[in-house]
Parts: C-alpha cells; sequence; structure tokens
C-alpha cells in the first residue's frame, strides 16, 4: 500500500484575516500623509490662481488706461503693443 499523500489547497481563515489587518494597518499609516499631500498640492494650486488673477487685473487696468487704444484685436499703450489670442 502506498503512503498518502495529502496536498493543501488555498489558504486558511486565519492567513487571510492576518492579510486583511496587516493591509488596514498600513493603510492607515498612508492615507494621512497621503491627504496632506493633497491637501498642500490644493494649497499650491489656489495660491496660483490667485497670483494669476491679480496679474490679470493690473493687466486690464493698464490697458483701460485713457493712453491705451485698440488696435485690430491688440491693444496699444505707448510704444508697447500687447496681442490677445
Amino acid at each position: 500500500m502506498s503512503p498518502k499523500i495529502s496536498f493543501r489547497c488555498g489558504f486558511t481563515l486565519i492567513e487571510i484575516l492576518i492579510v486583511i489587518l496587516i493591509i488596514a494597518i498600513v493603510s492607515g499609516i498612508v492615507a494621512p500623509v497621503a491627504y496632506k499631500g493633497v491637501e498642500g498640492f490644493k494649497r499650491l494650486i489656489r495660491r496660483a490662481e490667485t497670483a494669476n488673477r491679480v496679474r490679470m487685473e493690473k493687466f486690464f487696468e493698464f490697458i483701460s488706461d485713457s493712453r491705451c487704444t485698440e488696435d485690430n484685436g491688440s491693444f496699444v499703450c505707448g510704444k508697447i503693443r500687447y496681442e490677445i489670442k
């Protein structure tokens, strides 16, 4: 009679629970760090948008000056011509 050879297929419930626990711990550590990075990026975008808005307001204030005239889709202020695309 030949000896019985048993093969183990699959994972036990304990092994699956341990893997889920490890994933939960790692995500608990990584998620706050990633969230801070996203918030920092959003803050950077808001700062750039504000700076761009201020520049555009100054530009339109400059071209609305009485010395500026419109010429074929561009503005001429003194000796400087601004092309608007």
